[in-house]
């Protein structure tokens, strides 16, 4: 849409977040990706979604040595707000002096590795009108196939692919009576902004328009330190003061010249004690809203940590003025001078000690003197990014929900960057949103390469014979997710080799997986819980344990990225004796009418494929009941809601949870015990009828199996009426 490419990303200016780098070992910075991983939760309020975030971490050293390969150092390193380590890495100044903002200097870099590469064409000062897309699998599914769009205002175009990807950014500028902003996030809208014109939230919209699913759309990030002019005070549009400038020494006062904040924390922190302890500008926005302003103070030694050729852009600008003193400071902005000098003593005597009063404990500079030369930003909150939008999976594609209510990737479409939503959460770390795009970015075009075209014929992406490795693409603990521990329940997804491709799994089948462990070639038989027409993965639910089996051993240390070979399990289903089609289309009296999915554990998966692909169905049965036996109240977070929605939207079917500590008795369903003859006489006898009408499966351990079968046939049940996973 824009003449030039890079959008708000050309005009990042604190740099992107990384870990276990080159620069921090060069400085001895002890950090890792979970440090990482628990700052960006903690910021955003354990709200982002934990395998994106996750993978947000995990793949922050990959994204700075991708970046390498296109020339780029990112060696300077500060500390921002919110961070346990420095680890925002941005350029450092050219050889000549020239300050290199990060942003900008990253889309020059990649600008010109694609410059020259015949498949690749850029198309500038366009709009995109809307997506090309078609109902599939009886209106079930949604498939993305191009674009259409315009250039200069002429007539539409349309440009046909095997995939789309969305890096629109975001929607703080728009302030119009129909604008996200003005849906989402009313409040907001009289603030001023960081972002251009471009940032209307056009993408979310043609994603929402075929009804790709929306997250956090109300949280909006408002950056404490927007720059402002006092020669053009009420522009919209303001430039953001860096994070590092603050990172690198920077203190903060009001307009009485008192320190009201610790300058390192997060984003949201900072922004709260501006609105509370600082005063109006007298400079107003178009809105007529008066703004808060702070001063942000620096002196030379803070001047040089941060770049003396940067701040010198910003100077030329007009965002940051030079004092030879305190003296011409306060005369000039109205502050206190004695109010001013005691502040910096106190800051000097505090930094001497290693904490203050606002908690602290990391000082960049020790002393600032109010005799010495001073550097002056006038700082305001603006609205800086927007932390909700599109919902994608750890493929980079976006989510729908589709009309059974079942959450579905709508292939050929994928996301990165401001356009997405759940990486976040409810606030963004500083330093995140390059690390964003560069993370789900590069997800988002490798997985966009793999999908086929609409005339091609999608075959199966796993066989009987063959072994086929797919890539671990998430990795997600039911227990403590930033600390998981041996013995929790996980969920596994595996990357099919196209995102078009399907398992070829009939539904409640299995699989086997093949690795090799120290020379010995283990194979596992498990069944998937994703439903085999789910396109582009496969996903597993496993205790893992590090001690015990050496399959589970190893899937317990397997990481994202890594690989583990599969192939289809030839064995029979349950599905051939009650959800087959020819089953399902015979005359009621002559099919099954009940329908009951006993587990216990991880024997979930199994039925819950059965339960999706009866779903998928249309529930053709008069009464489906699922019951599910775990340990621990944990364990049922990954699929509760999953089962609860199916219960919600579906008449006929029911659920019943048993677990064995009492958490979460009397919740939603849960009760505590077993399946045992007790349960099963109250779920089952007086509904289900002890003939062929009712078809009971049963999955879990050996010993579960065989007890339950037995009570089963005890209560009447014939063995014609059972399946047993065993």
């Amino acid at each position: 849409k824009e003449s030039r490419l890079g959008g708000n990303s050309a005009k990042a200016t604190s740099g992107m977040n990384a870990v276990s780098t080159r620069a921090q070992y060069e400085r001895g910075i002890e950090d890792s990706y979970l440090k990482l991983k628990e700052d960006t939760q903690k910021v955003g309020k354990n709200m982002g979604d934990p395998k994106l975030v996750d993978l947000l971490a995990r793949f922050s050293t990959s994204a700075i040595e991708f970046l390498n390969e296109f020339g780029l150092r990112l060696t300077d390193i500060s500390q921002c707000g919110g961070h346990k380590e420095p680890r925002t890495h941005r350029c450092p100044p050219a050889s000549t002096g020239q300050p290199l903002p990060v942003g900008f200097t990253i889309i020059k870099q990649l600008q010109a590795g694609i410059k020259g590469i015949p498949s690749i064409q850029v198309i500038t000062s366009a709009e995109v009108i809307g997506l090309l897309w078609e109902e599939t699998n009886a209106g079930m599914g949604r498939r993305v196939f191009g674009v259409q769009y315009s250039e200069a205002g002429g007539p539409p175009v349309s440009l046909e692919g095997s995939a789309v990807v969305l890096a629109t950014g975001g929607i703080t500028y728009d302030r119009s009576g129909g604008s996200l902003l003005a849906e989402f996030a009313p409040n907001l809208c009289t603030l001023p902004t960081t972002s251009g014109s471009h940032a209307d939230g056009k993408g979310i919209r043609m994603g929402r328009e075929i009804g790709a699913e929306l997250v956090h759309m109300d949280k909006v990030q408002i950056h404490p330190t927007g720059l402002v002019n006092p020669k053009n005070a009420s522009i919209l549009t303001k430039f953001l003061c860096p994070e590092s400038l603050r990172g690198s020494g920077a203190i903060m006062v009001n307009n009485k010249g008192k320190r009201f904040v610790n300058e390192l924390g997060n984003r949201a922190y900072v922004t709260q004690h501006i609105f509370e302890h600082c005063d109006e500008y007298e400079g107003k926005l178009d809105s007529g809203r008066e703004q808060k302003v702070a001063y942000m103070i620096l002196n030379e030694e803070a001047a040089t940590l941060f770049g003396k050729s940067t701040l010198g852009f910003y100077q030329k600008m007009g965002q940051v003025t030079e004092f030879e003193d305190a003296t011409s400071l306060c005369l000039q902005l109205g502050i206190p001078l004695q109010t001013l000098t005691d502040t910096l003593l106190n800051y000097t005597a505090s930094a001497t000690t290693g904490t203050d009063e606002f908690g602290k404990t990391v000082f960049p500079v020790k002393r600032i003197r109010s005799t010495e030369k001073l550097y002056v930003a006038i700082v305001t909150p603006v609205l800086h990014y927007t932390m909700g939008g599109l919902k994608i999976d750890s493929s980079a594609q976006v989510q729908w929900l589709r009309p059974d209510g079942v959450r579905d990737s709508i292939t050929g479409l994928f996301a990165a960057g401001e356009v997405t939503g759940g990486v976040h959460g409810n606030d963004r770390l500083a330093g995140n949103s390059l690390l964003d795009c560069v993370v789900y970015g590069r997800l988002a075009g490798k997985r966009a390469a793999t999908c086929l075209s609409r005339d091609s014929v999608v075959t199966p992406a796993l066989s009987k014979h063959d072994w086929t490795p797919l890539r671990l693409r998430h990795k997600v603990c039911s227990g403590t997710p930033l600390q998981p521990s041996s013995g929790d329940l996980y969920e596994l997804s595996f990357e099919l080799p196209s995102a078009s491709s399907e398992v070829g799994l009939e539904p409640g089948g299995s699989v086997e997986v093949r690795a090799v462990v120290n020379g010995e070639q283990i194979i596992r038989k498990y069944s998937p819980v994703s439903r085999p027409d789910e396109t582009g993965h496969i996903d597993l639910w496993l205790r893992l344990s590090a001690s015990r089996g050496t399959m589970s051993r190893h899937l317990f240390f397997l990481q994202p990225g890594e690989t583990l070979e599969f192939r289809l399990l030839d064995q029979p289903t349950p599905l051939s004796l009650s959800l087959s089609p020819d089953s399902v289309h015979r005359q009621e009296e002559q099919r099954p009418q009940y329908i009951a999915l006993l587990a216990a554990g991880p024997g979930i998966a199994p039925l819950l494929q059965v339960l999706r692909e009866i779903v998928h169905m249309g529930v053709p049965f008069k009464h489906v009941l699922l019951v599910w036996a775990v340990n621990r109240s944990g364990d049922l977070i990954i699929f509760k809601s999953i089962i609860d929605q199916f219960m919600l939207s579906n008449t006929n079917i029911h659920v019943r949870y048993v677990v064995e500590d009492s958490a979460m008795a009397g919740q939603g369903h849960v009760s505590t015990g077993s399946i045992d003859e007790t349960l099963l006489r109250s779920v089952l006898v007086n509904t289900f009828p002890t003939d062929i009408s009712s078809k009971i499966l049963i999955c879990g351990s050996r010993n579960m199996c065989r007890d339950t079968k037995l009570t089963l046939n005890g209560l009447g049940y014939p063995n014609e009426s059972v399946f047993s996973y065993l």
